[in-house]
């Protein structure tokens, strides 16, 4: 009885675990079931022996807790009574008899507990085009039980019972008892909220070869099937489901009586603090739903204290700055740090040294580390700017010039300064402006606008130049 109360043990201590008063998750059932023995003698095979037939009627209950929807466990008691007898090719002899197999039969009764995990498979995933709520759950159980039967082997002929026939007991008491594994499926119908009819069927193997009473160097271990009908009684909350009918997750929400909670909005922004990203936003601060705080231009400075609320800009006021005092803010102005006039878009007037155009601007230059055409990325802006420009002006045409240092020779300073102006080119291109409105020229060394020694970074440069 050692294994009964452990089995007893665990499942009480498991059940302490996931309680929830709102949902029901416990369960009792009780019913009838019928066993079928499979060993070294076997449950109705040859009908005509005397007393082999297939009803062998017995009794269980059990109590359920589910800890979700699809997953608990379940203690279950058993009745059984069992019999059987030989099938045409058992005549082999029994171990302890003397006789063959086909010569015997047995009867014996069970009493059995298993701890069983119960897989709930319908509660896994919802019917999609269900309109109303489901009268069938199908469930899968596995487990380990331990049980206590006394077989009693007879000879068929006689129909006398064999005398010593427990002599191979595992027990003092003159009983067998061994441990057994199990697998069931589950098939129950909802009759109202508390009560559910449940059909079952169950699939054992026992670890001995003691349930039929026969012993033989054929086989080693005995099989039983258990078909059940029954009732299951629903301990459930009142006018409230039961954990194996709950769907949904929402179902499970609304079946959980929610602690009540008070709406706060502690920046009086509209939005209340549980759904409040940003629940310490200023006064009078523009916030999204979310309540996050509004800055359109994404420049760092929220839309309540922007004054230029849609101009990119990392100024305190959210404006652009105006280096040159020009009146053209820097984002505009193509020679932000050359005052020049608004007809030039910021830049003064100057004369092309590459023809005879007649240069209308020219912007400030893009200048190169040593040995390289690689534009650097704080010439992109410059570059925008440029395509602007071209877009918004198509009678312009646009000149590069290139420019290197005094170092690595002429002949290299010539190749480089042409890669320069061929890398400005392909950019200006790859955004859009045609190949036919930009004219290239590399000038090498020959033409430094600084001194090469002090001042080199001046000289690896490419000129943008706009013309008619």
């Amino acid at each position: 009885m050692k294994n009964v109360f452990l089995i007893i043990l665990l499942f009480v201590f498991i059940s302490s675990f996931g309680q929830n008063k709102g949902v029901g998750s416990w369960s009792v059932g009780a019913g009838i079931s019928n066993s079928i023995t499979h060993g070294d003698l076997r449950t109705g095979f040859k009908l005509d022996a005397v007393k082999n037939n297939i009803i062998n009627l017995g009794s269980y209950a059990y109590i359920d807790k589910m800890f979700t929807p699809a997953f608990g466990f379940e203690l279950k008691g058993r009745y059984t009574k069992m019999s059987g007898g030989a099938f045409e090719l058992s005549k082999y002899p029994e171990s302890f008899s003397g006789l063959t197999l086909n010569q015997l039969r047995f009867e014996s009764t069970a009493f059995s507990v298993e701890l069983n995990t119960i897989l709930n498979l319908s509660s896994l995933r919802a019917n999609p085009f269900s309109t109303k709520a489901r009268k069938w759950n199908f469930a899968t159980y596995a487990g380990i039980g331990w049980h206590q039967y006394d077989p009693i082997l007879y000879n068929i002929a006689t129909d006398l019972p064999l005398a010593d026939v427990d002599t191979n007991s595992t027990s003092s008491d003159g009983h067998f008892n061994s441990i057994y594994f199990t697998a069931a499926t589950s098939l129950k119908y909802k009759l109202s909220t508390n009560i559910d009819i449940e059909l079952r069927q169950d699939f054992n193997v026992d670890e001995d070869d003691n349930i039929d009473g026969a012993r033989s160097n054929k086989k080693d271990l005995d099989f039983f099937f258990n078909t059940s009908l029954g009732i299951v009684f629903k301990l459930n909350p009142p006018k409230n489901n039961n954990y194996i009918w709950i769907d949904e997750p929402i179902q499970i929400k609304d079946s959980i009586k929610e602690p009540k909670f008070i709406l706060l909005d502690s920046d009086n922004d509209g939005v209340i603090d549980q759904f409040d990203k940003e629940p310490n936003t200023e006064k009078g601060a523009f916030v999204y739903g979310n309540g996050v705080t509004i800055d359109t231009d994404k420049d760092g400075v929220p839309d309540h204290k922007d004054k230029c609320p849609l101009r990119h800009a990392k100024t305190k006021e959210g404006c652009p700055k105006d280096i040159d005092g020009d009146g053209i803010e820097d984002d505009l102005d193509l020679c932000p740090n050359v005052a020049g006039a608004k007809t030039n878009m910021g830049c003064p007037d100057v004369t092309s040294s590459s023809d005879s155009s007649t240069t209308v601007i020219s912007f400030e230059p893009i200048f190169f580390d040593i040995n390289s055409f690689v534009i650097k990325k704080e010439f992109d802006q410059m570059l925008r700017k440029t395509v602007l420009v071209l877009a918004q002006n198509p009678d312009f045409m646009l000149v590069l010039e290139g420019h290197a240092d005094v170092r690595g020779g002429n002949t290299y300073n010539q190749s480089l300064s042409e890669k320069r102006v061929n890398a400005v080119k392909e950019t200006l291109i790859s955004r859009g402006v045609e190949a036919e409105r930009i004219s290239t020229k590399g000038f090498g060394e020959i033409n430094p606008s600084f001194n090469n020694i002090k001042f080199s970074l001046y000289n690896r440069r490419v000129d943008l130049i706009l013309t008619k």
